[in-house]
């Protein structure tokens, strides 16, 4: 079981996110996490069961104060942006300075969320490729909650990080 945390500022699509990987469906109306919210799911990997703990942390700045607490233990995080809010992916950095708090040796992936929405985008590829590669981060991707795109590539790449970690520790 491996504990998987997905941060980003509020309104990024962090849930959306997971709700589309789960059940395949979006919810076009909004509603804040509070705190944590915890779902939990397996995948297949090259023939092994992968468990991911996911937390949806809020991103709401007045949870900062507990947001390590939460994110003790994270063996990997998802930071997400909003590609039409130049702003939030302003604040990742920020983000992966909490998350290396309570993790210090934690895995990290940047996504680029609302890719369905290119009329109103803020974020060039190469921008966030470089503030990812910046942070050490392992990669990014970008991905649509709305219409599905990536997700599942997502959470298969993350799975396959952690198997290919676990395996590498275990020699």
């Amino acid at each position: 079981m491996f504990k998987v945390s997905v941060i980003g500022d509020y309104a990024v699509g962090k849930t959306s996110l997971i709700k589309r990987y789960m059940t395949d469906s979006f919810d076009e109306g909004y509603k804040a996490t509070l705190g944590a919210a915890i779902s939990s799911f397996q995948t297949s990997v090259r023939g092994s069961d992968v468990s991911l703990q996911v937390w949806d942390l809020a991103g709401q700045t007045s949870f900062r104060r507990v947001r390590v607490q939460y994110l003790f233990g994270t063996d990997f995080a998802i930071v997400v942006f909003d590609l039409t809010r130049k702003d939030t992916l302003d604040c990742v950095k920020e983000w992966v300075k909490d998350v290396r708090q309570g993790a210090p040796e934690v895995l990290l992936f940047l996504v680029g969320n609302k890719a369905d929405l290119m009329e109103d985008r803020m974020v060039k590829p190469t921008t966030a490729e470089k503030v990812g590669k910046n942070l050490n981060m392992l990669g990014y991707l970008e991905t649509s909650a709305k219409d599905g795109t990536n997700v599942k590539e997502l959470f298969q790449t993350i799975s396959e990080y952690l198997l290919e970690h676990t395996l590498a520790s275990t020699k």
